[in-house]
């Protein structure tokens, strides 16, 4: 029964994707429950309330712009930023993504592994 339960979640249709754009590139996500996704590898990902963002300068007006806390700043100006009201995640990411200010914004996925 688990078997064609896995099947029938593969074979979904893709309209019923979120389509989630990074780097130009096309990626997925079928909303499973809270916070977990099936990607378009047929694996189930959870997406943490957290996402990265990687910018060259003016961080400050990032977070201002898109109402943002700093989490923790990496090196090489990669940052791990939460936003401060509820929102549709993949969207505001997609914006930070587009910004000119940020090279590029990314969530920050959850995947469980399991040991055989």
């Amino acid at each position: 029964m688990l078997r064609f339960i896995g099947c029938l979640l593969l074979i979904t249709p893709a309209t019923l994707a979120d389509i989630y754009f990074f780097k130009g590139q096309e990626i997925s996500l079928q909303k499973l429950d809270q916070d977990r996704y099936l990607n378009d590898k047929g694996n189930v990902v959870g997406i943490s309330d957290s996402f990265f963002i990687k910018q060259d300068k003016e961080l400050s007006v990032i977070l201002d712009r898109y109402n943002l806390h700093l989490v923790k700043t990496y090196s090489n100006n990669l940052h791990k930023v939460q936003s401060k009201s509820k929102t549709d995640l993949l969207a505001l990411i997609e914006k930070i993504d587009a910004d000119p200010l940020t090279q590029y914004a990314y969530p920050n996925f959850i995947k469980k592994i399991q040991a055989r």
